[in-house]
């Protein structure tokens, strides 16, 4: 998503690589984490800005997993970890989490900070794509509703 400054790779060739293993060196299995970023303060403009700055921050952690992300809506991103299992995507989560725990967000002359709360899900080469997300977005909304700044990765 432009707005956001992420690369959004699910939409063509790179999804199917991805997760559908139908590439190049097609993938044996991929984690994927829906994630979604909470803040207290109102208005579009701080919105945009804390979207901004998570997906900077998402951003230089996928490429530290050799990942991928891009913005699924609303306060929602995808997370891709090809080549890894459920604990690597759990672990992946924390230590985002915590630093965006850690980032101090400054907005005009406001300083707050951020939660995050992913679900994550593994997928195999021949799963259905939607339903993988499917699962992780339910595993998200339990975190969300259970105290966020969370990673869910069982049912």
């Amino acid at each position: 998503d432009g707005q956001v400054g992420l690369k959004a790779v699910f939409g063509g060739a790179v999804a199917g690589e991805v997760l559908d293993g139908q590439g190049d060196g097609a993938l044996l299995q991929a984690v994927l984490a829906v994630v979604i970023a909470s803040h207290q303060l109102p208005g579009d403009a701080c919105g945009d800005f804390v979207l901004k700055e998570v997906s900077s921050i998402l951003k230089s952690y996928a490429s530290e997993c050799k990942a991928f992300a891009a913005r699924w809506g609303g306060e929602e991103f995808l997370f891709v970890i090809p080549d890894a299992d459920i604990s690597a995507g759990k672990n992946c989560g924390e230590t985002i989490i915590q630093s965006v725990s850690q980032h101090k967000f400054k907005h005009n002359d406001s300083v707050f900070f951020v939660t995050m709360t992913f679900g994550v899900c593994e997928g195999q080469p021949d799963d259905i794509v939607d339903k993988i997300i499917s699962h992780a977005d339910a595993r998200l909304y339990m975190g969300k509703h259970n105290g966020k700044n969370q990673v869910v990765y069982t049912d």
